[in-house]
């Protein structure tokens, strides 16, 4: 059983993808868990709101089109304008 499955809320579960990918070793199991409970766009709104001051999570978030068009974009702005 992986800690995503473990967790109890989708922000535990965000913190834990958010390790995973500034690790980089998104591709497991253990981190597909994190969106697969259920709440899975929860996490993703809490890790676009968090790549707001993280530019992995930002790049990551953006790469996978996360949260809306809006916040995609403003993710985007961010990466272009140090």
């Amino acid at each position: 059983m992986s800690a995503a499955t473990r967790a109890k809320s989708a922000r535990e579960r965000a913190n834990i993808a958010a390790r995973f990918i500034r690790r980089g070793s998104k591709g497991s199991r253990a981190f597909a868990d994190c969106f697969e409970m259920g709440d899975g766009d929860e996490v993703a709104k809490i890790l676009v709101q968090k790549a707001q001051t993280d530019k992995r999570l930002a790049n990551f978030c953006v790469y996978h089109s996360f949260g809306t068009p809006e916040q995609v974009q403003a993710l985007c702005e961010g990466l272009t304008n140090p």
